[in-house]
């Protein structure tokens, strides 16, 4: 039965029936006019069927996409009132002094840390001469990245080593954690 053929299928058996048409010198024999309809309409029904599917997928990838931007919208919304909440929580326990809060479900206590800050073009001016050099010096074929600073190695110079970089200091933060 043509229905249950494959596309690949049913478009060889209208390529053969194609190929015995110009062998007969293009007379229908009676065989070619049984079969060609029957081959052909279960082709546009078969293709009918799979441009359908394909509709439909593409209309779940339109639908999906609105979809993932709602739930990244709501992602970032829940976020933020969760960050919003937490510094609530660290002001007032810095506002009346406490290192730590506990409830019967939740605790809280306050974190230091210390992060790196630097002004790259500080740091980086007495070297800016040299690599222009040597960019100059490369084929156009050849380009290097920016050069970037690292603030882990600075962040160990300034603590271990107790050297002040013009350009770089630690700054003090405080967050509240939640157990």
């Amino acid at each position: 039965m043509a229905e249950n053929k494959t596309l690949f299928q049913l478009t060889s058996e209208m390529a053969d029936l194609e190929d015995e048409l110009i062998l007969n010198g293009g007379e229908l024999t009676e065989a070619l006019a049984l079969t060609l309809p029957q081959t052909s309409s279960a082709l546009i029904a078969k293709v009918d069927n799979i441009g359908c599917l394909i509709r439909k997928f593409e209309s779940s990838v339109d639908s999906i996409d609105a979809e993932i931007k709602r739930l990244q919208a709501l992602k970032k919304t829940c976020s933020n009132a969760a960050e919003n909440l937490k510094g609530y929580v660290l002001h007032s326990m810095e506002y009346n002094g406490f290192e730590r809060l506990d409830g019967s479900l939740t605790k809280f206590y306050r974190r230091r840390s210390e992060r790196t800050i630097t002004d790259d073009e500080a740091i980086l001016a007495p070297y800016q001469f040299a690599m222009e050099q040597f960019r100059q010096t490369l084929p156009d074929y050849v380009t290097l990245p920016d050069f970037k600073v690292n603030k882990t190695i600075i962040k160990d110079m300034i603590k271990k080593q107790g050297i002040q970089m013009a350009g770089a200091h630690l700054e003090e933060n405080w967050s509240v954690v939640m157990k």
